[in-house]
């Protein structure tokens, strides 16, 4: 785990960790606006696949890793902020197969998660080798404390905390 200043912070290091100016990572058709802003800033090209009343569609999803060649998908499996889907633990297995046959990173923004009573179990917990799963106490706790957590694939953690000494000193 990498302990960073919330979730925002946390997006920031893994986008600046796995994207350069120009690469692309792909959403949902409606997503975050945080995130669209925070990769606007770094010029990173956003491009939004289907997505159905249970959330992003696998058979979309695959289209654009193979038309798209993306670094990473961004997906909020729990209580998507705006749309509120959350994933079925079937349909989050479907999307992570995917991006690991493409060689996907996924970018897993659970600060909701913990919200919920009975979560699916996270896309990091199935498939870490893959999956940087970021949370935050801002939507659990309060919104003042800016404290969060990243969990990266083993093989980015040193270049993850690398980006954040870089990023926060």
């Amino acid at each position: 785990l990498v302990v960073v200043n919330g979730c925002q912070h946390g997006m920031s290091c893994i986008v600046e960790t796995i994207a350069q100016p120009g690469d692309v990572i792909l959403t949902d058709q409606i997503t975050f606006h945080g995130f669209i802003s925070l990769c606007a800033a770094k010029a990173i090209r956003l491009k939004s696949v289907e997505t159905d009343q249970a959330g992003m569609v696998p058979e979309a999803f695959r289209e654009a890793c193979i038309h798209n060649r993306p670094k990473a998908v961004f997906l909020m499996p729990n209580n998507h902020n705006p749309t509120t889907v959350t994933l079925s633990a079937r349909r989050r297995k479907a999307l992570a197969d995917i991006a690991r046959e493409h060689g996907v990173y996924i970018i897993e923004d659970d600060v909701c998660g913990p919200l919920m009573d009975n979560p699916p179990p996270t896309i990091a917990s199935t498939h870490p080798d893959i999956t940087f799963y970021v949370t935050s106490l801002s939507k659990c706790i309060a919104a003042g404390p800016r404290l969060g957590v990243v969990s990266a694939p083993p093989s980015q953690v040193a270049a993850l905390a690398g980006m954040l000494r870089l990023n926060c000193w």
